[in-house]
């Protein structure tokens, strides 16, 4: 698909089955610049991204600006990788969450991976996977990797929100997720199996 960058919190129709969304800052990379025209890669974002362009619609969704977001994302795309649209929270006004209900897909068929929590509204906890900060300075760093092995048993399930929820019951992402102690009563809040059959 076409890399047509939008700035839009309301995405057009997409052919492919399954919605991932990705945030920048991070989580694919580390910006050595401010203009991020210089950027430190995270280990393995390449087959990564090209791993997952054949199995979900990619959207990079950023706190940056969209002007900086796509001086990082020319960098950041090669062929086979492409993403379908660019977010911008800075296009959003004040509110610098993440908030996937407002992309217009079907929610049982969306995740989000992010390095904030703080940038999930607390509703969509269950599509989304916060994984641990890349700064930069680690070339051992294997979450990419491991997220993608999790990306691909969603990509094929029948609602993503209660896959992730039986898979962090089952202790599957602890080696991934990045919680606070904070956070513990969010993931126990209950949830109606009803909202899984949809």
């Amino acid at each position: 698909m076409a890399s047509e960058w939008r700035a839009s919190p309301l995405l057009p129709p997409s052919s492919k089955p399954a919605t991932l969304v990705l945030d920048m800052d991070g989580t694919l990379l580390w910006p050595l610049t401010s203009d991020r025209l210089h950027i430190s890669k995270r280990p393995g974002v390449d087959q990564f991204l090209k791993d997952m362009a054949d199995i979900y619609e990619l959207v990079l969704w950023t706190s940056a600006p969209s002007d900086y977001a796509a001086n990082a994302l020319r960098q950041l795309q090669c062929k086979g990788s492409e993403f379908s649209h660019l977010l911008s929270n800075m296009d959003f006004g004040a509110d610098l969450t993440k908030d996937v209900t407002k992309l217009g897909r079907d929610l049982s068929k969306v995740v989000l991976v992010d390095d904030d929590r703080d940038l999930v509204p607390d509703h969509v906890v269950d599509n989304a996977i916060v994984i641990e900060s890349y700064e930069g300075d680690n070339d051992d760093d294997c979450q990419l990797s491991n997220v993608a092995e999790i990306l691909r048993k969603l990509a094929v399930s029948k609602d993503v929100r209660g896959e992730l929820r039986k898979l962090r019951d089952d202790g599957a992402l602890d080696h991934i997720e990045v919680y606070s102690d904070s956070d513990d009563d969010v993931l126990e809040l209950d949830h109606n199996d009803d909202d899984f059959d949809k």
